[in-house]
C-alpha cells in the first residue's frame, strides 16, 4: 500500500513521502518473505515475492554498468556541512584526501568557510552566498583552477539559493548549478520544494553550455518529482552504474539512510 501511495505523490505531499523508503520496504519485506516461506503461506509468498522483484529492480538496477559518454576531467564535490557542525578539520582532511577541483558546501557560515579555507592551502574561497541556513553556500576551488565565477540566481523561495558556477574547460564554458531545497513538509514547504525543483529543471533545460546540476534536493530517485525533474530538465542521473549513493543518515543502519543528494549531467 505504501508503495502504491508513492505513485500518487504529485497529488498529495504526504503520498510523496511514502516514495522515499524503497530500500527500507525491501529490507522489511525480505524478513516477511522468509517468515511466509517458513509458515508455508504460499499465496502470500507469491504476492510478497512479486513486490520484492519490483523493489529489487527499482533499487539495484542503478548498479548496472552504463557506457560512458566520455572521460571527465573535472571533479566536483558537494558537501552538506550541517549548520550545527563547527568541526572543520575533519571536513578539510576529507576534501584534501578526495582532491576535487571544485567544492560546494552548504549549511556553512561565512566565518566557518573562511576557517576551512585556511585549513586547505591548495584551495581558495571563490564565493559565498549568505542567508538562512539552507541558503548558505560556499564555493572553493583549487588555486590552480582557471577563473571561476559564482552568481546567485533569484530563488523562488526565501530559504533556498540557486547558485550558478561558471568555469572554463577545454576552451569552452562549463556551468554548475547548485541548490539545497527545503524539506518537503509540511504542505507549504512541500509546495515550495516543488517550485524550487521546477525552477532548477527549467534552468537546466535552457542552459546551452555543458552543465552539471548538483545539490541536496530532499527527494529520492523513487519520487515522482525526481522522474519529472529528469524529464523536464533533459539531464541524466550520474549515479547510474555506480550505486545508490546513500547520503542522508550516513553511519547509521541502512534502515535510516536515504539517497537525497544528487548530481545530474
Amino acid at each position: 500500500l505504501c508503495i502504491l501511495l508513492g505513485f500518487f505523490g504529485r497529488l498529495w505531499w504526504i503520498f510523496d513521502l511514502f516514495s522515499n523508503f524503497y530500500l527500507q520496504y525491501f529490507i522489511v519485506l525480505l524478513v516477511v518473505f522468509a517468515g511466509l516461506i517458513f509458515l508455508r503461506a504460499w499465496r502470500y509468498v507469491y504476492i510478497t515475492g512479486a513486490v520484492l522483484v519490483f523493489l529489487a529492480y527499482s533499487i539495484f538496477a542503478i548498479y548496472i554498468p552504463r557506457s560512458s559518454g566520455g572521460t571527465a576531467d573535472m571533479r566536483v564535490m558537494w558537501f552538506n556541512v550541517y549548520i550545527e557542525n563547527h568541526q572543520m578539520k575533519p571536513i578539510a582532511d576529507y576534501i584534501n584526501e578526495t582532491n576535487p577541483d571544485i567544492v560546494v558546501l552548504t549549511e556553512i557560515t561565512q566565518s566557518l568557510s573562511q576557517e576551512l579555507d585556511t585549513l586547505m592551502p591548495d584551495y581558495a574561497l571563490l564565493g559565498y552566498v549568505s542567508g538562512e541556513h539552507l541558503s548558505q553556500i560556499a564555493v572553493l576551488g583549487k588555486s590552480s583552477t582557471v577563473p571561476i565565477s559564482v552568481t546567485r540566481i533569484d530563488p523562488v523561495a526565501s530559504q533556498a539559493s540557486l547558485v550558478k558556477i561558471t568555469t572554463n574547460r577545454g576552451g569552452s564554458d562549463l556551468v554548475i548549478y547548485t541548490m539545497h531545497t527545503i524539506p518537503p513538509f509540511p504542505s507549504s514547504s512541500a509546495r515550495l520544494r516543488s517550485l524550487e525543483l521546477a525552477q532548477l529543471a527549467r534552468v537546466g533545460s535552457l542552459e546551452k553550455n555543458p552543465h552539471l546540476v548538483i545539490g541536496d534536493f530532499n527527494l529520492t530517485p523513487w519520487s515522482r518529482y525526481f522522474f519529472n525533474f529528469i524529464k523536464t530538465s533533459g539531464l541524466h542521473d550520474s549515479r547510474k552504474g555506480f550505486g545508490l549513493g546513500l547520503s542522508w543518515g550516513m553511519g547509521r543502519s541502512l534502515l535510516f539512510q536515504l539517497p537525497i543528494d544528487h548530481a545530474f549531467v
